[in-house]
């Protein structure tokens, strides 16, 4: 997230388009709208990631803030909470593309859905199904078809909602 685009987060929380909370002694602002954490760093990579990444503003009924997790924690997100953080799968390579502010910021944030996209998941499933189950992931959009889910989803985390998808296609 650029500078500018964290003036524009800020801006709409002290515009009032949220509602205040108090949390850890913090004034915090609620965001009916998408976080969505995703990792892409400035250099020639798969353009099915930007388009995946961008579908979301361009098709949700919701507002969706985009974070570049490569250019790190944006100190904006300290003074918001969101209704939706999705966590894109680029985040998800090695290695994970989310530094330890990212994770507190999700693990602080239990009182909102969370979504996570994978993609590749035989590639360090211990890992991801540790991390669904430390984090508390609601949803999974996932490239297993329904009928691995009992002995992988259902079998090694505590998700309740998963969807058969393929987040690489863009057509």
């Amino acid at each position: 997230m650029t500078a500018k685009k964290s003036k524009s987060l800020l801006e709409e929380v002290v515009s009032g388009n949220g509602i205040s909370s108090l949390r850890g002694g913090m004034a915090r602002v609620k965001l009916n709208c998408i976080l969505q954490l995703y990792y892409h760093p400035p250099s020639k990579n798969a353009p099915t990631i930007r388009e995946h990444v961008n579908a979301f503003a361009r098709h949700s009924c919701f507002r969706v803030w985009n974070v570049n997790t490569t250019f790190g924690f944006p100190p904006a997100l300290n003074n918001v909470r969101f209704s939706v953080i999705l966590l894109h799968y680029s985040l998800f390579g090695l290695p994970i593309g989310l530094n330890w502010r990212f994770l507190r910021f999700i693990e602080e944030n239990d009182d909102c859905y969370k979504i996570v996209f994978l993609q590749d998941e035989y590639r360090c499933w211990p890992e991801r199904s540790e991390f669904i189950n430390s984090y508390r992931i609601d949803c999974v959009y996932t490239l297993l078809e329904p009928s691995y889910f009992r002995d992988t989803y259902w079998k090694h985390t505590r998700v309740s909602k998963l969807i058969y998808n393929l987040p690489g296609y863009v057509s």
